[in-house]
C-alpha cells in the first residue's frame, strides 16, 4: 500500500511539474506571438509609410520629368536658334508695372530688379516692392556730376549699373549687392560718352554702347579695361537696353521710333531686326531670359509703365 502511495505521489509530481512546463511553453509561445504581432504591426506602419513615400516620390519625380521636357523644349530652341543665326519674334504677354520702374531692368536671385534714374528696387513678381534704395547714386559721385542709371544688369549677386554724368564725358558702372542694395564700388571711368545700359555674359564682361549712331558694341573686364569692340554691319540709333542670350545673341531695345527689339550675332556683329512694340511711349530696358525678353516701355508719370513680354523662336 504504501509503495502504490509512492507511486501515485511520484506520478502526481510528475503531471504537476510537467503542466507547469506546458503552461510556461503557452505563456511563452504568447509573449513571442505578442511581439511577432507588434512587429507585424511596425512593418506594417513601416511599409505604409514607404508606400506614401513612394507616391509622393512618383509625383516628384513626374513633376521633375515635366520640368525636364520644358527644359529640353528650351534647350532645343536654343541651340536652333544659335545654329539657325535667324529669329522671328511675337508679343506674348504685357504687363502695366509702377511708373517708377522706368530705365532698365534685370532678372537674378529669384526677384526681378527695376532701375529708375536715380533709384533701384528689389521686386518680387513685377509690382511687389521688396527693398528699394534711393538716391542709389551715392553723394560722393552725385558731387561729380553722375546723375543718371541706365538699364542695370546682374551677375552673380550683384547689380550692374551704368551711370552717365551731366556732362556725358566720363561714365561709370556702379556695383550694388543684390541682396540688399547696397552700394560696393565703381568700374570706370570708362572710354564712352554716353553710357545708357550694361549687359554681362557668363565670363563676367561687361557690354556697352553709345546711345545715338551706334555702329560698335564695346567689352570691358572688370577692372574697366577695354578687351574687344564689336563692329556691327548697321548702324542703330536711340539705343536704351541690353542684354546677351546663352553668349551667342546680344539683344538690344531702342526708342528709335518703332520701339524696336535688335539681335546681335556677338561672333560676326551681323545685326537682325526681330520686332517693333510700335506704341507712343520710350522704349527702355530689355531682359533675356530661357527664349524670352521683358522689353520695358516708358510712360508718362501719370500712367503705368508697360512690360513687354516677347517670345524667341528660329526662323524656319
Amino acid at each position: 500500500m504504501d509503495r502504490f502511495k509512492a507511486i501515485l505521489v511520484v506520478l502526481t509530481l510528475f503531471v504537476f511539474i510537467n503542466s507547469i512546463l506546458i503552461v510556461k511553453i503557452f505563456l511563452e509561445l504568447d509573449t513571442r506571438l505578442e511581439k511577432i504581432r507588434w512587429e507585424l504591426k511596425a512593418l506594417r506602419n513601416e511599409l505604409e509609410g514607404i508606400k506614401s513615400l513612394l507616391i509622393l516620390k512618383i509625383g516628384e519625380y513626374d513633376t521633375k520629368l515635366r520640368e525636364v521636357g520644358r527644359s529640353l523644349k528650351d534647350i532645343e530652341n536654343r541651340f536652333r536658334l544659335v545654329a539657325l543665326r535667324s529669329i522671328k519674334a511675337y508679343i506674348i504677354n504685357e504687363f502695366r508695372v509702377s511708373t517708377t520702374y522706368y530705365q532698365g531692368l534685370a532678372r537674378g536671385d529669384n526677384y526681378w530688379y527695376f532701375s529708375d534714374k536715380d533709384a533701384i528696387f528689389m521686386v518680387e513678381g513685377f509690382n511687389k516692392d521688396i527693398y528699394s534704395v534711393y538716391p542709389a547714386i551715392p553723394e560722393d559721385l552725385r558731387s561729380k556730376g553722375y546723375n543718371h542709371i541706365g538699364d542695370i544688369d546682374y551677375f552673380n549677386g550683384i547689380i550692374f549699373a551704368p551711370l552717365e554724368d551731366v556732362y556725358y564725358r566720363k561714365p561709370v558702372v556702379a556695383l550694388y549687392n543684390a541682396s540688399n542694395l547696397s552700394f560696393i564700388r565703381v568700374i570706370g571711368p570708362l572710354p564712352q560718352s554716353h553710357m545708357p545700359w550694361v549687359a554681362l555674359d557668363s565670363k563676367g564682361h561687361i557690354y556697352s554702347s553709345e546711345f545715338s549712331n551706334v555702329g560698335e558694341i564695346k567689352v570691358y573686364d572688370m577692372s574697366g579695361n577695354l578687351i574687344q569692340t564689336i563692329e556691327l554691319n548697321a548702324t542703330l540709333q536711340r539705343v536704351q537696353g541690353g542684354c546677351i542670350l546663352y553668349d551667342t545673341y546680344l539683344f538690344l531695345s531702342t526708342d528709335d521710333g518703332g520701339d524696336w527689339i535688335y539681335a546681335v550675332d556677338i561672333v560676326t556683329g551681323i545685326v537682325q531686326r526681330i520686332i517693333a512694340v510700335k506704341n507712343p511711349y520710350e522704349g527702355e530696358g530689355i531682359e533675356c531670359k530661357g527664349t524670352n525678353l521683358f522689353f520695358l516701355v516708358g510712360t508718362p508719370s501719370d500712367i503705368p509703365n508697360r512690360l513687354y513680354i516677347v517670345k524667341l523662336l528660329p526662323r524656319e
